[in-house]
């Protein structure tokens, strides 16, 4: 972590994501106000729970055993890449916490279809989220009407 520059709430001098090996609020650390990736670009997670992929779109600052990986972006879009790199098995190197090393990563392949497929599959991956998304929603509203329902209902509230 960059010292003297670095907070765990984003603010106007500290804006910048600072991201870790971490699964947990998409491994998000903390803030800072420098970059170390500009491009966008898949983090690979790469000890404990190893080759969990996220894309980064904005700068950011890795930390703590993440790998980046910045596509060329005329061979391979960062959407298609990270969900290309979750389907790849690791052999898990280290002796009681599992690694992930860049040569590991290196030594793998994966299938790049034209970009226009690769656009099409990115398009198809959006209006997935999107719906996974609303459907969430869906469900947290559902929940908040249940729990005021079954309060009035234990108030008496309720007739019928």
């Amino acid at each position: 972590v960059p010292k003297n520059s670095f907070s765990k709430e984003r603010n106007e001098d500290y804006n910048i994501p600072i991201y870790s090996n971490g699964l947990n609020e998409k491994a998000l650390y903390g803030f800072t106000n420098i970059a170390k990736v500009h491009e966008e670009s898949v983090t690979l997670s790469a000890r404990g729970t190893i080759g969990h992929p996220e894309v980064r779109k904005a700068p950011f600052y890795p930390i703590i055993r993440l790998i980046v990986i910045t596509p060329k972006t005329d061979i391979v879009l960062a959407e298609y890449l990270k969900r290309a790199l979750s389907f790849l098995e690791y052999r898990k190197g280290g002796t009681s916490i599992p690694q992930l090393t860049v040569p590991m990563v290196k030594n793998k392949e994966v299938l790049t279809p034209p970009i226009e497929l690769q656009n099409d599959f990115a398009e198809r991956v959006a209006q997935i989220e999107k719906q996974k998304q609303q459907a969430e929603a869906s469900v947290v509203k559902a929940e908040e009407l249940f729990s005021s329902l079954l309060q009035r209902a234990f108030k008496g509230e309720l007739t019928s």
